[in-house]
């Protein structure tokens, strides 16, 4: 289950196989169906979702007319940055176009799991976001 997401991260940043472990140990898998929502305007986005089977979509109202932002295939990963980061209510809807398979990562998971601890990159990386 953790193959395709452990190749996505290697391709970025090395780690041993024991801060992969420790990250995966974290992962939740979530299957939603087609036409479901992950997230709906106005709700706080507090996880990373990688898309590990499905599609998603981000779009947002404008005078009641849906606009697309962008999609995530398989593969690719997905946060609200704005919402995650500040914990303010999002202005976005990601749905599921097909049947998606995500591995999520909560953020309590980063910031109070102890990811930071285990994995250096990521107390790095949250030292540099919390600047923001």
């Amino acid at each position: 289950m953790y193959e395709v997401i452990t190749k996505n991260i290697q391709l970025h940043i090395s780690l041993s196989e024991e801060e992969l472990a420790a990250f995966c140990s974290n992962l939740t898998l979530k299957s939603l169906k087609s036409k479901e929502f992950l997230y709906q305007e106005g709700q706080v986005c507090n996880t990373v979702a990688f898309v590990n089977r499905g599609c998603l979509r981000y779009f947002y109202l404008v005078e009641g007319e849906e606009q697309t932002g962008q999609f995530f295939l398989e593969n690719a990963w997905y946060t609200n940055y704005e919402s995650f980061l500040t914990e303010k209510p999002t202005k976005q809807f990601i749905q599921t176009l097909e049947p998606t398979e995500l591995l999520i990562l909560h953020k309590t998971a980063l910031t109070h799991g102890g990811l930071g601890l285990v994995i250096p990159y990521w107390q790095k990386s949250l030292q540099c976001r919390n600047r923001i």
